[in-house]
């Protein structure tokens, strides 16, 4: 049987109705030999950071809310506390930059 309020078109994870949402990554070489991962995640219909729930641990991305779910493993691992977030209301999405552990 369907689950009731949930978008037909939705078959990623029809149990809870929350979309994967696209995600972009790119290793970087900084000056100093040190690489470090830029991800940018686009997150149509969300308009502020305080709606997410963000965490990045070792090699992994969690990301929660404005009806998305993004449970991801990164090409690197990252140090999880010298990670930056900015979200960009005009283009709505999410830039993550986090150097390699």
């Amino acid at each position: 049987a369907p689950f009731e309020g949930v978008a037909s078109d939705d078959t990623e994870n029809p149990s809870n109705g929350l979309k994967a949402p696209v995600m972009r990554s790119s290793v970087v070489a900084a000056e100093s030999g040190r690489r470090s991962l830029e991800l940018m995640v686009e997150l149509p219909g969300v308009t502020a950071f305080k709606e997410l729930a963000l965490e990045l641990s070792g090699s992994r991305i969690y990301l929660e809310g404005g009806g998305y779910l993004l449970d991801a493993p990164l090409p690197i691992v990252v140090d999880s506390d010298q990670t930056a977030a900015k979200f960009s209301k005009k283009s709505q999405t999410l830039k993550i930059s986090a150097p390699e552990a």
